[in-house]
């Protein structure tokens, strides 16, 4: 589901961005564009990693045994998504070879955890592994951006929906889910609370980052 949304995404976002090119109003699209990508793939995260005793059913009960590593990997896919999007600014300011330096960072950083980590915690480490190194091109790229190509993205919101997430996920996971009818309730109900959470935030400060 994330792979499918980063790459539409990707499809329809990058032609306007280099479409506005030039456009002194570019920098508040981009940042607009970003923000919504970023809340709509957090959902997509959330919602995913909460119905996974369901949607797992549509799997063989041999390919089930690692679901519990899918939200490791759905956090990495969406900072892989985000990561493409912040790269808007070395390829609309002709500083590609810094998408080089970070891309050999991040392949440095996965091979070193993956030594240290695959022997301890299996394919689990190796999702970890994954997500650190996406998170850390992310955070490369937001900052050399910052510094080359300015953009006003609305950097503390996106953290603390991400934060909101990552809590209602955890907090979930110590949740018995072996009835499904009660667990597809409170599924949905805390994807309802994370959009009415979206929905108060961005209604009531539209306008400061």
């Amino acid at each position: 589901f994330m792979a499918l949304v980063v790459q539409a995404y990707r499809y329809a976002a990058e032609p306007l961005f280099f479409s506005k090119m030039g456009d002194k109003n570019s920098p508040a699209i981009i940042a607009l564009s970003t923000k919504w990508f970023t809340i709509a793939c957090i959902f997509i995260w959330l919602a995913v990693s909460l119905n996974l005793n369901w949607i797992s059913l549509i799997l063989d009960e041999s390919y089930r045994y690692g679901l519990y590593v899918v939200p490791v990997l759905l956090l990495a896919n969406l900072f892989i998504g985000l990561y493409g999007n912040l790269t808007i600014w070395f390829k609309l300011s002709d500083q590609t070879q810094y998408g080089t330096y970070i891309t050999l960072g991040a392949m440095l950083i996965t091979v070193m955890m993956n030594v240290f980590l695959i022997p301890v915690w299996g394919f689990l480490g190796s999702a970890v592994a994954f997500a650190v190194s996406s998170g850390l091109m992310v955070v490369a790229c937001y900052y050399l951006g910052q510094k080359h190509y300015p953009i006003p993205y609305e950097t503390r919101r996106g953290l603390f929906y991400l934060a909101v997430a990552a809590a209602i996920i955890w907090g979930y996971s110590f949740v018995d889910n072996s009835q499904i009818l009660r667990s597809l309730l409170l599924q949905g109900l805390l994807c309802a609370v994370f959009v009415a959470l979206v929905y108060v935030v961005e209604k009531k400060r539209p306008d400061s980052a």
